[in-house]
């Protein structure tokens, strides 16, 4: 190692044989990569706070940064050691204000310099804040880093933009272990053989998980990094904290046992800060020396006792000087008792307002604004503030634009319990009157889109965040929106609260008022989790029964919407409150204040039903979901080998177990011990793994490895650990050897439960087979008792509480109860209209503990609930977009937790059913819906083989069709509105009689319908298959129109009538459009202008013109040629009616093509006005360019090109159709929801 030079600083000079230390910051010498614009907005999303403004912040306020301070640590055996590259971590501790911080940055600085020489090397730095939360978690520490990385290298750089947008919307990307795998990546990409990271004040960090990042530090990042090395500063931690950076990689220099060399460290500081004071104020030899003795005295080692003092020293004579450090004595506490006695001289008003400053700072949970401060003290103006500020100087400074004392020593005096008595003697002021000022400035500030977003679509996440038009708004109303509630529980036996925490009180009056403009602005500052913290804790703080519900119904509001609120904050006006019941006081009390343009809003259930929550995070497919005795922590398994705590009253993830560093196991199951103190999980890489359920950590694991296992159950006494694989295996879960292994299946075993009375053990297999066994008697282990009923592989098995009957679910679609004492089946679980349980695979069942309920979930995406005793289905809960894998039930038989392959977990509530909350739509996906032609009425056709009319005026179901046994895949009414034709998955073709809902006439197509409809006259009845065939059918018989003979037929896709009935039009697959003859079935025109499939035909309104639309993105226009019609000649003797010997033909010309954005999938004419419309909206009926109108783009409604109604969660649209300014969608979950809007008042109405 180089010898280090010293150095004086004095005017920015550096000297012979020095260095320098100045403000600005070169991390290498490495180039500096270009600008990125993208991996800028990356960092702007995840918040990266930049260490560099910090350190040169720190550098300037530090006046002790003397580098002759710190040789001492330079020329250290332990420094020596560390720089030898064989130890991956140096740790620094010490007391508050023993330099760890001025050892930092000088370290940081050395490294620099090398660096300026050295290609070779990197430097990377934090410096934690403990009251700056931008600045004092471990996620900040590792936004920093990655920030500092990213400036330096460019491979950083593609790791975060691939990390950030390939998953945004999967992996919670805010979460410091996410967080710590981008940077690990990084560090791995990294081209530089060197690299150095520093992380000053690590003590000053607020999260809990402290011990397992620096046990994630020490071990992985080292390990997985050889060539970076670790230097962390921090006064002692907890033992727990200290275990993790024991070890033989550990190099520790521990100040307490360095007194000396620190004392002799700030006798340097001492000496240098006199010698200056002696050129300003000409002290002679004897007063220098004296003050120099004095202070280094009374110093005790520590620099910011003798910095305070210089302070005060800076405008005394030498025997002044001297007169007021033998006044002070040692220590920091007398140093406060001194400024506070100054701040308690003068004026008694001026007085009283000092200490409410200074108590205001005090109690604030972060570093207030100078406005804030305002607000706080209940002041008018800025000004006064920041003299009050500059009086308390010796207490109180203005550091970035934020009030802070000048250290967090004088912090911890002010908030004494004896000091809180002297700045309010009278407790008038302190939490209480300060979450009031919160009410007061929130009531005066918060506003509906208070920053002026442009249109309700507008994100607040991802690379479309909006820039606000006026950013200072929510800064100004950032700690009132974020603490008012905290403020209130922290003093809640407090009068003046009991006051306001009533449904006429502040409180009371600011969920009535104020609630949504609340949830926007949060959703703004992306802190809607504060939101859910302070509702909980109010929950806990209020008496009053009315203020209760409505503290309860804002919760729930919250938990059911808070995807939609997170990034689309204007949707909370619309959305959140359209589709919560009609009980809901937030419903109820907001609806009024709609956006104008909205007339008719969907029906909603009656009350809160289900999912109460929806939990995001993981990666992938959750296999396995647990939640604990108590209720209070849910627990989650992915393919994306984490586990995942999650708090069941907020929804917030409070841990993230990767196991990615230690295999690649996918987790198959978790389940919770009998006392909820550890949970178990396996997975498909041999390991069973026992858990901390407070803390994460792991107490033990059972090495499997070998052993592909695919189940798991804990018996109810939590001894023992039953595992399937080929084999049921019976393990000891204390010392986790195996007990017993069972061969009683031929395949492999796929799921495994046991009673809770632990005798009882049930397994199902890939063959189908069920084994049932009491493990108590040996006669039974030897001779399981079979169970025979599923036609393929076994997905689940269940016990009921009393362990009397056991529940299975099947790839076969069915569920069947049995008799667990006789083995025979009780009953087999059907859905309405279908002799199955599902209409896909059962993967999970269970029984809830009180028995009264079987549940089931789906591939088909549903979840069912059952009555236990007659096996009778009771509701279907539908929200998820992909299949259910795993169940579990809260202990109180109030909760189902869902997990999915759609990466989400879903709470569910589960009460008795209601007959005012169910509503009469599908039990599957809605595949078609379709207007009447006067627009009063709705067909939907559902994958539950039923078809539905709907009154839209009032929302009413009128009546269902049945009979069908196939899903509906198409649904049209004839022209009078009196009859509709339905096609089926089967070939199947139904015409219905709307007046009587019977059954007219079934016709049977030769392969799969794509297209449908009727004649203007409802005589016949059109269709096109998927073999590429074309059938005309009428009451008596039916006409093959045969297309040309092609190697692969091309299929109609969509077909229509002209007005008078005479010809059909048909899209095709490959393109183009065809024109046939009714009465002949040939076609007589061939269109061919589109590149892809044609998904939408219509003939104008007099019959002439043809329009069409494409997956191409286009629409054309094709017009009759003047003087075209000519009489072709047919030989047609197959014909079965008789026809003219001759038919008119008419050509036409593509006249016009339209390009969209979107795909045109289908094209019609409103009777009456004869306004064309699309999938995509209204067209000008001139030009047919599109000129506004309602539609469906994704999840969103659209009026023209914006999205003005987001569906929620769980109603992804399958399928719409549009009237006028009226629409109806149908939903993947079932639902069939009616919306008409007000264009005029659309097109004058600003949102909000």
């Amino acid at each position: 190692m180089a010898a280090i030079s010293t150095a004086r600083i004095h005017d920015n000079r550096a000297y012979p044989g020095s260095f320098q230390i100045n403000n600005t910051t070169t991390l290498s010498s490495q180039p500096t990569p270009a600008f990125d614009p993208v991996a800028e907005d990356c960092l702007r999303q995840l918040e990266c706070p930049d260490p560099r403004v910090v350190k040169n912040r720190l550098m300037a306020h530090k006046d002790y940064l003397q580098p002759k301070s710190i040789e001492w640590f330079f020329g250290s055996t332990e420094l020596r050691k560390w720089n030898s590259g064989r130890y991956g971590c140096l740790w620094i501790k010490g007391g508050a204000k023993k330099g760890k911080t001025m050892m930092a940055i000088g370290l940081i600085e050395q490294r620099l310099e090398f660096s300026r020489h050295d290609n070779n090397t990197v430097t990377l730095f934090f410096f934690c804040q403990y009251h700056d939360k931008a600045l004092n978690t471990i996620a900040a520490v590792i936004k920093g880093l990655i920030r500092l990385l990213v400036n330096e290298q460019r491979n950083a750089k593609v790791v975060l933009k691939q990390r950030c947008y390939a998953n945004y919307g999967g992996r919670d990307i805010s979460l410091w272990e996410t967080l710590w795998d981008m940077l690990l990546e990084m560090l791995d990409t990294c081209e530089c053989p060197e690299i150095c990271v520093v992380i000053d004040g690590l003590d000053e960090c607020q999260d809990k998980d402290k011990a397992n990042f620096l046990r994630l530090l020490v071990h992985t990042g080292s390990s997985r990094s050889p060539r970076v090395q670790w230097i962390l500063t921090s006064r002692p931690l907890n033992l727990a904290e200290q275990i993790m950076l024991r070890g033989p990689e550990i190099v520790q220099v521990d100040l307490e046992y360095n007194s000396v060399v620190i004392a002799a460290a700030v006798d340097s500081y001492i000496t240098a800060k006199v010698h200056d004071l002696a050129l300003l104020y000409r002290y002679n030899e004897v007063e220098q020396y004296e003050l120099q003795s004095q202070l280094s005295e009374q110093a005790e080692g520590t620099y910011l006792w003798v910095s305070l003092i210089f302070k005060e020293l800076e405008t005394a004579s030498g025997e002044e000087a001297l007169k007021a450090i033998m006044e002070v004595q040692p220590g920091l506490t007398d140093i406060y008792e001194r400024a506070f006695a100054q701040i308690s001289e003068g004026p008694p008003d001026v007085v009283k307002k000092r200490k409410r400053l200074i108590k205001t700072v005090a109690v604030s949970y972060k570093p207030l604004t100078v406005e804030e401060v305002t607000y706080l003290m209940d002041q008018e103006r800025e000004l006064h503030i920041t003299d009050l500020i500059d009086r308390c100087g010796s207490i109180l400074k203005i550091k970035d634009k934020r009030v802070h004392f000048v250290h967090r020593s004088a912090r911890d005096y002010f908030t004494k319990e004896d000091q809180g008595f002297i700045l309010d003697p009278d407790g008038i002021f302190d939490h209480a009157e300060i979450a009031k000022c919160c009410l007061e400035q929130l009531f005066r500030r918060l506003k509906c889109n208070i920053i002026n977003l442009p249109s309700p679509d507008c994100m607040v996440t991802g690379p479309e965040k909006p820039e606000a038009e006026h950013p200072i708004t929510l800064a100004n109303i950032e700690y009132a929106a974020t603490f008012w509630a905290q403020h209130l529980v922290e003093d809640k036996d407090n009068d003046i609260i009991q006051k306001e925490l009533t449904s006429e009180g502040r409180v009371g009056q600011f969920l009535k008022i104020k609630l949504l403009e609340w949830l926007e602005c949060l959703s703004l500052l992306r802190k809607l989790h504060v939101a859910k913290c302070a509702l909980q804790s109010l929950a806990t703080i209020i008496n009053e029964p009315v203020l209760s519900s409505v503290v309860q119904d804002a919760m729930r509001f919250l938990l059911r919407h808070s995807y939609t609120l997170e990034n689309w904050p204007l949707q909370v006006y619309s959305s959140a409150v359209i589709f919560s019941p009609a009980t809901s006081f937030v419903r109820r009390h907001y609806l009024h204040q709609l956006y104008k343009w909205l007339i008719r809003p969907p029906r909603t259930e009656h009350g809160w039903s289900s999912p109460i929550m929806t939990l995001r995070g993981h990666e992938g497919m959750v296999n396995t979901v647990a939640i604990s005795p108590d209720g209070g922590t849910i627990v989650s398994g992915s393919i994306d080998q984490t586990i995942k705590m999650w708090d069941f009253a907020t929804g917030n993830c409070e841990k993230n177990i990767s196991q990615k560093s230690r295999s690649s196991g996918k987790v198959t199951a978790v389940t919770f011990s009998k006392d909820g103190k550890q949970f178990a999980s396996a997975s498909t890489d041999g390991y069973i793994t026992f858990w901390d359920s407070n803390t994460g950590d792991i107490h033990r694991a059972i090495d499997c490895r070998g052993i592909h296992i695919r189940t798991m159950a804990l018996t109810f006494d939590g001894k023992n650990i039953l595992t399937g694989d080929r084999d049921i295996r019976k393990w000891n879960a204390m010392i986790g050897v195996p007990m017993e292994i069972l061969d009683y299946h031929e395949d492999w075993i796929q799921a495994v439960a046991v009673s809770n009375d632990n005798k009882r053990v049930v397994s199902g297999s890939g063959d189908g087979i069920i084994k049932l066994w009491d493990a108590s008697r040996r006669d039974d282990r030897e001779n399981p008792m079979t169970l025979r009923g599923h036609s393929s592989k076994l997905n689940a098995v269940a016990f009921s509480p009393n362990g009397d009957f056991v529940i299975s679910g099947s790839t076969d679609k069915t569920s069947i109860i049995w008799d667990a004492i006789t083995g025979s089946p009780v009953k087999t679980m059907k859905a309405q209209g279908s002799p199955n349980a599902h209409f896909n695979e059962v993967n999970t069942v269970c029984v809830l503990p009180n028995g009264e309920y079987i549940i089931t979930g789906s591939s088909d995406k549903t979840i069912k609930v059952w009555d236990t005793t007659a096996g009778e289905l009771q509701t279907i809960l539908a929200d998820h977009t992909d299949s259910v894998c795993e169940l579990a039930f809260s202990t109180d038989s109030k909760y189902i937790i869902s997990g999915s392959a759609d990466s989400t977990i879903k709470v569910w509530g589960v009460r008795p059913l209601d007959p005012e909350n169910v509503l009469t739509d599908h039990s599957s996906w809605v595949n078609a819906v379709t207007f009447s032609s006067d627009g009063q009425k709705v067909a939907s056709g559902s994958f539950d083989n039923t078809i539905k009319v709907w009154d839209f005026k009032t929302g009413d179901l009128e009546m269902t069709l049945f009979g069908h046994t196939k899903q509906i895949l198409l649904v049209a009414f004839s022209a009078n509105g009196s009859q509709i034709a339905s096609a089926d998955a089967d070939a199947t073709i139904k015409l219905w009689d709307i007046a009587t809902g019977k059954l007219v006439r079934t016709m049977y197509h030769s392969d799969r319908i794509q297209s449908l409809a009727i004649s203007p006259n409802g005589d016949h009845i059109v269709s096109g298959a998927l073999d590429g065939s074309i059938k005309l059918w009428n009451c008596s018989e039916d006409i093959f129109l045969q297309q040309p003979w092609r190697p692969r037929p091309v299929i109609a896709t969509a077909v229509v009538f002209s007005p008078d009935g005479t010809r059909i039009a048909s899209g095709c697959s490959d393109g183009t459009v065809k024109i046939w003859n009714v009465l002949t079935g040939v076609p007589v025109v061939t269109l061919s202008s589109h590149s892809k499939e044609v998904k939408a035909v219509a003939f104008t309104p007099d019959g002439k013109n043809i329009l069409s639309g494409s997956l191409d993105c286009s629409m054309k226009l094709w017009e009759s040629s003047k003087d075209t019609d000519i009489y072709v000649e047919f030989a047609d003797t197959t014909a079965k009616s008789s026809r003219p010997a001759h038919s008119p033909l008419t050509l036409y010309e593509p006249n016009r093509t339209w390009s969209f954005s979107e795909p045109i999938k289908s094209l019609k004419f409103i009777p009456g006005n004869m306004d064309l419309t699309s999938n995509l909206g209204v067209h000008d009926p001139k030009d047919k360019g599109l000129v506004d109108g309602v539609w469906v783009r994704e999840s969103w409604i659209c009026f023209g090109p914006v999205g003005i109604l987001r569906l929620p969660e769980g109603f992804k649209p399958r399928c719409h159709d549009v009237r006028d300014n009226r629409i109806v969608i149908g939903c993947t979950n079932g639902r069939v929801l009616f919306f008409e809007f007000d264009a005029r008042a659309y097109q004058i109405y600003n949102y909000c």
